[in-house]
């Protein structure tokens, strides 16, 4: 299999550091990822990144008939198992008819250190008005993003993109972030 530029390993399968972060579905991948009875067999056994290609399949109906029941029951399981990808699409599949459910997904991510998980949490907090949790979140995906940093004021340039990004007054931010 080949490597992509975005991919960060290497590393077990499903965790944060090897998640890519392209779009798996659309992306180009060699004919032997999508062997889904191979992943089947994998599936059962445990195995997380098979889970989630075999959730991708049925999702999009790839090489077997679309069924997006089977999908959910192979992103959970995935999700379950510890892959970041599977909680995070559980998230985006969710979002829209049950946000509670969809914090949920997005916080196991997040939890796991899936950075774009903890930026779509800060972003949900947000629009509910829970602006302390927007701010937590916000805090921890700066710590992600910048683990060697002792002092987070120290990456003002980047917050400020951040909140501005997010649309969260700068003012209130660093009142939130900086307080101990």
């Amino acid at each position: 299999m080949g490597v992509h530029a975005e991919t960060v390993g290497p590393t077990l399968p499903g965790t944060v550091e090897s998640y890519d972060r392209t779009n798996p579905v659309t992306e180009q991948k060699p004919e032997e990822y999508w062997n889904l009875a191979w992943h089947a067999r994998m599936a059962d056994y445990g195995d997380t990144e098979s889970q989630f290609i075999l959730a991708q399949a049925y999702e999009i109906g790839l090489q077997t008939e679309a069924n997006q029941e089977k999908a959910a029951y192979f992103y959970d399981k995935a999700c379950l198992g510890g892959h970041v990808g599977a909680c995070m699409r559980l998230g985006e599949i969710n979002e829209l008819r049950n946000v509670d459910k969809a914090l949920m997904y997005f916080n196991r991510a997040a939890t796991a250190g899936y950075i774009p998980a903890q930026l779509k949490l800060v972003s949900i907090y947000k629009q509910q008005k829970k602006l302390q949790l927007a701010h937590s979140w916000l805090k921890r995906a700066l710590k992600s993003m910048f683990p060697n940093e002792k002092n987070l004021e120290d990456v003002s340039p980047e917050l400020a993109y951040l909140a501005s990004y997010l649309s969260i007054e700068e003012e209130d931010t660093q009142q939130h972030l900086w307080k101990k």
